[in-house]
């Protein structure tokens, strides 16, 4: 390769390169020089040391006979330019620092050197004068040049000198790379050698534009680690085959080392001009403005001066009635680019300076102008003042701007250049458009034109403001391709029907390559007051720790709080694009400094972090560990889109590449990929890796194909792929993930939506196209696709749902209906979140056809059709089927900002007059809120929070002093002052928190298994074991629940998912197996966490049964069985799907049989020879608890309890006389016997208690209730109490869920359990009542308080009464007793005086031999008698309620059911005593027409207990056991459940029926569970039994059954979430009908 010419032609001789920007100037010194020649001119330079020529190197400067350095002390890309120019190296390339070519000798000639980059020689710039420096060699300053590069960067993006078309120089010529095999390794050569950071993008297809001259390189193959790019495996110079239009180029990260203020940069790809002299935005009066025009407008800018074009030129300002110029200090891109917008001229070319448009007059307005770039005009930037400045017009700033589009954007969002009004460049004048016809496709051409990304809305009626001058278009028509919004159909320009009031807008998604924002220096006094800047981000400058600039230092932001509502401000003031993000725990690394901002709370619409609530500048609790970070769309080169509502972390995955967003192919997908996409986007850990389109199929380009990552990676482009855009697939197999939610990412939901109005919204959220409110019959002008909700009452976002398809209204089938349906129409008609799904027409029945039927929604599509469903037109169902919906402001009330576990609790909100308003808590109690829960469609009332409990409202206070019955069917029914008539603020707003009815919430958090003497592998916790015992295959000795992997013979910590029951071992269906499922088989088996959930069989086909299928683990489970599924052997796979599970398996040591709640305790096991083993506690002390405590992951040791104190194990004794110097990295390593060898019996096993984080107890609680006491923690060895200041309900909740009790019901202060003693570790204690641990929660730290043992903490938690035992019960002639044993009350911590019957007032009780008996008269409907009778007796029966021994205000009762029979045919009485005991009734037979079947109830779930003959009393709630027999011969048929309903009367046509099972699929899952149909002849189910009517009556079941022959058809039904599938030949059977089924009545 022949090298850069070292000495280049005089200008007379010079040879011109091709058109890029650099320009080669001339010398007439050696660039040679000799050291202290002195030949050489004073202020000569020269490039020492470089090795690539002479155009790179040291800068040295000759002075005084002597050459010198030059310090790096405000040495940047100006200042090499200028070298660059003066040597004749053509444009600088980098400035770099730090001695990069070697330390100097000799003199430091010159510091603080400043150039404007327009000198011809370094000694015209600005510097501290010959000699006068403050630096050592270290900092000696260097250059390269581009002719010194045998490579450079052209025609890059003008804000990232470190991007650009790749040019090689060769043969005394630049020439390109084509771009076949170009790829990242190749690009990260190139940044490398140009002195950027890492590559981020290997553009193809001349992306930067297409070269001229030769092509150099073609097919390079780079390792990546190559010192030069022509080091590479490549063709040969000058060998290819391929034209210009594949010229390769590369994206760099910009390091801090490179200048991003790049003097003029190239030129732009268009040429454009216009005939005006000078723009000016948002102005009707001339376009050649004269000076001190008084018609300008203040802040108006304009360009003077530019000659071809009004887009160039001086930069000038209007203010105060004359035009003023602007001075260059710190005059850049950014700067120019807000220029270049509020003209309307496109991008910023550059950034001029030394009033390269000649000197202005008059005043100068601006200096020390500093724009981030996003603002969307001059003055919004920031500056010293107007008037203010230091300098004359010789420093007169100019710009030049890319002109070319007669679109612009004005009057947009603060931060948002994607936003504004439309307005058209026409014969000389800027005008608007009319939003006659405006719609998406017309603004996706606008949005496109200017350079944005997607068309997110089209706002009518003059929505960012009225404009001035002509109105240029009218009835715009766009089909959304066209390449200009003049090329739409139009009237013609000037010709319209319309005025300002009604100009079109466009609000545009802003990608990345619109706004970007400069690298902030650290502690620069120059930045403005509260402005930020994102530090150490890897993803350019819109990622990083947040920083703000107050009082002239840079400080950190603290995390509490932290969201994406402040994450949204901080980009937004960026003008990075929207927050992706808000990560916390210092994710970015710690910064120094102060700490300027805590408790930060932003709504989200602040244009500025410092208008956001903060506790004030410097006030903070917290350390550097805490600083909060931000990663914003343009900041991240991935992003998740359509995920679901509620989690942030889930969605499509799509990437950032040559300007486009686009997906990635599912081909090879899977959780390694998932897990860097995570990491990425700043989630946690990867849940799932969806294939299909599953969060819906994306748009545009496909970039990712067979992706396959090692998950390590920091970036999915970093991982092996076919290339850039490279793909064999279709949008019908874009990729998705499901992150887990960091508390990091947001915990807020998203909001509640307001009533439906006509509102223009800047997010992404789809309005309904709906064009009435009160839709007509087969109204022809409906929309295809369109909903409505008709014969609703209460305006139209309640009713029955119809939907227009083919020019008809129809409606829609409520099989598989939910709230997830419901969410979906209410979203599309704008009526808010859906606030409950009914079935069976409950607002009439429709006419015409029925459109959907098994419709799925998953919630987040935006419109009904997205959803799944059967096909239009299609359905198995009738009109009394219709679907219903009642949204959000549909209803007069609604709960806002209650607890995020539960939907059923909030403040409490009532619509009026078009307004949401609050509810004053004065007269606020339970009977109240009874009202408002049964309103929203929740449970009992279990509170009535007063004083804004779940937070201040805002608007109207609608209602005062409200007095209900509870009866009320609405609160506004109840007695109140009147509408809006109170004598309260929002400080008094009512809340509610109601219970949870299952049909609010399917997933119930399981409660963990009290503690329990076991040796087996179910409850041993165990840290990142090996393996576990293997088992054999149907050992009967096997415990039931008991789980194993099974993978011949390969280790027992990964393999085939078996699970024991029924003494039979089967397999688990992979539907819906994902790793949380896997984490708890791993944790079941002591097998450390769960690495991977594989599907289809991945360690070979099982055999057997198949018992789980659709299991649903949270992930917290201890075992198997306590997750969610189908029920025992209920499932619709094969042994092809049998799940696997792999376990990080890797110590041999484990804990057994530990305390309830501490996994760091318990018996020590080790695993050798195969076997887990016992050790033997001779010598056994803290020294050696504390390798094992080490061994297993947790804090330091406790205690080494000896004498088997966690149980006695079984097996081996593996070790004895165990001594440890107590830092052996396991417990093996230590003396010991040896392994086997021991003295001692497993009453001498070992133990450890390890500190397991913060462990938490109540001492000195109430006689009877362990859930109550003073509140201790423990911490650092020591139990230690808690002080009341802000100690709630909300505290309390979480103690008592990490004890394991039942909700708070209070938490007393002021030591009411008793004073403790020794420390008190926490204060100012404040949860949000859903965090696991106290020590969780926010606090001022351990031992941080300012109170004494006066004000220590308490709780009374919700504890369940043990069933009481040992009752007895006499049945008189004319009296029924019942009584309690005094001496058999035990522990059963109960009042045996508390007690009534049904009917309170029945209280009445005598005592008698050690008895207390409670005594009814035998007559119906006395004390809550109820009398049933059959053929034979008279049945009274009636329940005990007896209230535990616990003096607070709501607790509820211990029932002793009991009931009496007396003969109808005798006269014998039953004087003696007997148990209580319930009779209850069994089936009554029934006859079909092919075979006779009988239906039966059973007292249990195995079926195996008939209850004897006579009708049945059952007490709410309880379980119903139904078992069908068909008397069939045929053994090749099997029953099928087709429909089970109760009535009220035993007439199975009564038209009052309440579906158990329809259609062959429960009616709901949460309440009913087909244990079996269509696999044998006796199907049988399971329901809970509740109040039908709200009334205590009599009830009757009946089920009409079916015979399905096996050998010709499938005849199990398949019921997922909801839905079923017909199965085919079933031959029915006469229904049949047992009952009645009455009520044991409780109290309300």
């Amino acid at each position: 390769m022949t090298a850069p010419p070292t000495r280049l032609p005089t200008a007379t001789s010079h040879q011109q390169t091709s058109a890029i920007t650099s320009v080669i100037g001339t010398t007439t010194t050696s660039i040679t020089p000799t050291p202290d020649n002195s030949t050489a001119a004073e202020g000569e330079v020269r490039l020492a040391n470089g090795g690539n020529g002479t155009c790179s190197g040291r800068v040295e400067i000759f002075h005084r006979g002597q050459w010198g350095t030059v310090c790096d002390d405000d040495w940047d890309l100006n200042d090499a330019q200028v070298v660059c120019r003066q040597l004749g190296c053509g444009r600088g390339i980098s400035a770099p620092h730090s001695a990069p070519f070697g330390q100097g000798r000799g003199p430091i000639w010159l510091d603080d050197v400043r150039c404007t980059g327009s000198e011809s020689k370094l000694t015209q710039c600005s510097h501290r004068g010959f000699g006068s420096h403050n630096c050592g060699h270290q900092e000696d300053a260097g250059v390269v040049c581009e002719a010194g590069s045998p490579v450079r960067l052209v025609n890059g993006f003008p804000d990232n000198p470190c991007s650009g078309r790749v040019e090689v120089y060769h043969a005394g010529q630049w020439g390109t790379v084509c771009d076949d095999s170009w790829g990242l390794n190749d690009a990260q050569v190139v940044c490398r050698q140009v002195g950027c950071g890492r590559a981020l993008s290997a553009p193809h297809t001349a992306y930067f534009g297409q070269g001229r001259g030769p092509i150099w390189l073609d097919d390079v193959n780079c390792a990546g680690n190559e010192s030069s790019i022509t080091d590479c495996r490549h063709q040969g110079f000058g060998s290819h085959n391929c034209g210009h239009s594949e010229d390769a180029g590369v994206i760099c990260e910009v390091r801090p080392a490179i200048n991003s203020t790049v003097f003029p940069t190239s030129p732009p790809r268009t040429s454009t001009t216009s005939s005006d002299t000078s723009v000016t935005a948002n102005v009707t009066t001339s376009t050649t403005p004269t000076p001190d025009n008084s018609t300008a407008a203040e802040g108006e800018v304009r360009l003077a001066n530019g000659g071809n074009g009004t887009c160039s030129g001086r930069v000038e300002i209007f203010h105060r009635g004359q035009w003023g110029t602007v001075c260059d200090d710190d005059w850049d891109l950014n700067d120019a680019q807000v220029v270049c917008r509020q003209l309307g001229c496109g991008r910023g070319i550059s950034a001029l300076h030394s009033a390269p448009f000649g000197q202005g007059r008059g005043p100068i307005w601006l200096d020390d102008v500093r724009c981030t770039g996003s603002e969307s005009q001059l003055t919004q930037c920031s500056h010293r003042g107007f008037g203010s400045h230091n300098c004359g017009h010789q420093e007169d700033a100019g710009v030049v701007c890319e002109a070319g589009s007669p679109v612009r954007l004005v009057n947009g969002f603060y931060g948002n250049p994607c936003s504004g009004r439309v307005e058209v460049y026409h014969a000389g004048q800027w005008g608007t458009v009319c939003d006659d016809s405006w719609g998406l496709n017309d603004a996706q051409v606008v949005c496109r034109q200017v350079g944005c990304g997607r068309a997110l809305s089209a706002p009518h009626t003059a929505y960012f403001g009225q404009g001035r001058g002509p109105i240029w278009l009218d009835d715009v028509s766009c089909t959304g391709n066209e390449s200009s919004i003049t090329d739409c159909r139009h009237q013609g320009f000037g010709s319209h029907n319309c005025g300002h009031n009604e100009d079109a807008g466009v609000i545009c998604e802003v990608t990345a390559n619109v706004t970007t924002s400069t690298t902030p220096t650290p502690d620069n006094s120059t930045a403005a007051e509260g402005e930020v800047r994102l530090a150490n981000g890897r993803n350019g400058t819109c990622s990083g720790r947040v920083e703000i600039f107050h009082r002239g230092q840079w400080g950190t932001v603290c995390d509490d709080d932290w969201d994406l509502n402040d994450a949204q401000v901080v980009c937004r003031q960026l003008g990075c694009g929207r927050g992706i993000s808000a990560p916390h725990s210092a994710p970015f690394g710690q910064g120094r400094g102060p700490i300027w901002l805590d408790d930060v709370r932003c709504t989200g619409s602040e244009s500025k972090l410092t208008q956001c609530s903060h506790r004030g500048f410097g006030s903070h609790n917290c350390g550097h560990q805490e600083d909060a970070g931000v990663v914003c769309e343009a900041g991240s080169p991935v992003r998740l889109v359509n995920g679901f509502s509620d989690n942030p972390c889930s969605g499509r995955v799509e990437v950032y590449h040559a300007g486009q967003w686009g997906t990635v192919c599912d081909d090879s997908w899977g959780l390694n990929d998932a897990q860097v996409v995570c990491r990425q986007v700043g989630c946690g850990r990867a849940l799932s890796a969806p294939h299909t389109a599953y969060f819906g199929q994306g748009r545009g380009p496909i970039w990712l194909d067979d992706v396959s990552c090692t998950g390590n990676e920091s970036s999915i482009t970093d991982c092996r792929h076919q290339g850039f855009g490279s793909h064999n697939c279709g949008h019908g197999e874009d990729a998705g993930v499901i992150c887990e939610v960091r508390p990091a990412i947001n915990s807020t939901v998203f909001p509640t939506s307001p009533p439906r109005t006509s509102t223009t919204s800047s997010d992404t959220s789809v309005t309904a196209n709906v064009t009435t409110t009160t839709p007509t019959p087969d109204n022809s002008t409906a929309a295809e696709g369109e909903v409505r909700l008709a014969n609703g009452g209460n305006g139209t976002c309640s009713g029955r749902v119809e939907i227009f398809h083919r020019g008809q209204w129809g409606t829609v089938c409520d099989d598989d209906w939910d709230l997830n349906d419901a969410q979906v129409v209410c979203r599309q008609l704008g009526c808010g979140r859906g606030i409950s799904a009914p079935h069976s027409a409950p607002f009439g029945q429709g006419r015409g056809p029925i459109w959907l039927d098994d419709v799925r929604c998953t919630g987040s599509e935006s419109k009904l059709t997205q959803c799944s469903h059967r096909g239009f037109g299609s359905h198995n169902c009738g009109h009394q089927e219709d679907a219903g919906v009642v949204c959000e402001a549909g209803s007069p009330v609604r709960l806002v900002n209650g607890f995020s576990d539960n939907p059923c609790s909030g403040r409490v909100e009532v619509y009026h007059a078009g307004q949401w308003g609050t509810v004053c808590d004065d007269s606020w109690g339970l009977n109240d809120a009874q009202v408002v829960c049964r309103q929203v469609g929740c449970g009992r009332a279990l509170s009535a929070p007063h004083t804004a409990y779940f937070g201040q409202g805002r608007g109207p206070i609608w209602l005062d002093d409200v007095s209900c019955t509870g009866n009320e069917s609405s609160i506004t029914d109840c007695r109140h002052q009147g509408f809006g008539s109170h004598n309260c603020g929002h400080s008094e707003d009512a809340g509610v928190i109601c219970e949870v009815r299952p049909a609010i919430n399917s997933t119930v958090f399981p409660t963990s298994p009290p503690r329990t003497s076991t040796t087996s592998s179910d409850t041993s916790v165990t840290a990142n074991v090996t393996t576990t015992t293997t088992p054999t295959p149907d050992n009967s000795t096997a415990a039931e629940g008991e789980v194993r992997l099974a993978n011949e013979g390969n280790g027992t910590c990964s393999g085939r998912v078996e699970i024991f029951h029924r003494g039979q071992w089967g397999t688990v269906c992979d539907d819906d197996w994902d790793l949380n499922d896997a984490q708890v088989v791993c944790r079941q088996l002591g097998c450390g966490r769960g690495i991977s959930a594989p599907h289809s069989a991945p360690f070979g086909q099982g055999r057997g049964p198949i018992w789980l299928d659709d299991v649903r683990c949270t992930g917290s489970e201890s075992q198997l069985t306590q997750c969610s599924h189908r029920g025992f052997g209920s499932h619709n796979c094969g042994h092809q799907e049998d799940a696997g599970v792999v376990c990080e398996a890797g110590s041999p040591v484990r804990l057994v049989n530990g305390f309830y709640g501490n996994p760091c305790s318990g018996r020590v096991e080790v695993y050798h020879a195969g076997q887990w083993g016992t050790v033997c506690d001779d010598s056994w002390g803290l020294n050696d608890a504390q390798v094992v405590c080490r061994q297993v992951g947790c804090g330091r040791a406790l205690s080494a309890p000896h004498t088997a104190y966690f149980g006695q194990g079984r097996g081996p004794i593996w070790l004895d006389d165990v001594n440890c110097a107590g830092n052996e990295s396991s417990i093996t390593d230590c003396r010991h016997q040896g392994f086997g060898s021991h003295n001692c019996g497993h009453s001498e096993d070992a133990g450890v208690i390890c500190e397991a984080g913060s462990p938490v107890r109540l001492v000195n609680g109430f006689y009877g209730n362990p859930c109550s006491g003073r509140v201790e923690v423990y911490h650092a060895g020591q139990w230690g109490t808690v002080c009341d200041d802000s100690w709630g309900l909300n505290d309390a909740q979480v103690v008592c869920r990490q004890v394991g009790c039942g909700r708070a019901l209070s938490a007393p202060h002021t030591a009411y359990f008793g004073q403790g003693r020794g420390p008190i570790w926490l204060d100012d204690v404040n949860c949000a009542g859903n965090e696991p641990s106290i020590t969780d929660c926010r606090h001022q730290g351990f031992g941080s308080h300012n109170c004494g043992h006066s004000e220590d903490a308490g709780v009374i938690c919700e504890a369940q009464a043990p069933p009481l035992q040992a009752s007895r019960l006499v049945c008189g002639p004319s009296q029924l007793q019942v009584g309690l044993h005094l001496s058999s009350l035990g522990s059963s911590s109960v009042d045996p005086y508390s007690g009534h019957l049904a009917d309170r007032r029945c209280s009445k009780h005598t005592q008698s031999n050690g008895t207390v008996w409670y005594l009814a008269e035998r007559r119906a409907g006395i004390c809550g008698n109820i009398l049933t009778t059959n053929r034979t007796h008279a049945i009274y029966s009636n329940s005990l309620f007896v209230y535990p021994v616990i003096n607070v205000s709501l607790v509820l009762p211990v029932s002793v059911p009991f009931s009496c029979a007396y003969p109808l045919d005798t006269e014998t009485n039953l004087y003696g005593a007997v148990r209580p005991s319930l009779p209850l009734g069994a089936g009554i037979s029934g006859l079909g027409t092919k075979a006779k079947a009988s239906m039966s109830l059973f007292q249990n779930s195995n079926y195996t207990q008939p209850y004897p003959v006579g009708p049945v009393s059952l007490p709410l709630g309880s379980a119903l056991y139904v078992g069908v027999s068909v008397e069939e011969t045929d053994p090749s048929f099997v029953a099928i459940l087709d429909d089970c309903y109760v009535t009220h009367s035993p007439n199975p046509d009564d038209l009052m029926r309440y579906f158990l099972i329809q259609n062959k699929c429960p009616s709901d899952s949460r309440q009913v569970k087909v244990d079996e149909s269509g696999l044998s002849l006796q199907p049988r189910f399971s329901a809970i039994l509740s109040l039908f009517q709200g009334e205590y009556q009599n009830i009757f079941l009946h089920c009409s059954l079916s015979l399905c022959q096996q050998s010709s058809s499938s005849c199990s039904p398949v019921c997922s979430r909801r839905k079923y599938r017909s199965v085919s030949r079933s031959e029915p059977i006469q229904s049949l009908t047992i009952g009645p089924i009455s009520w044991n009545e409780k109290l309300e």
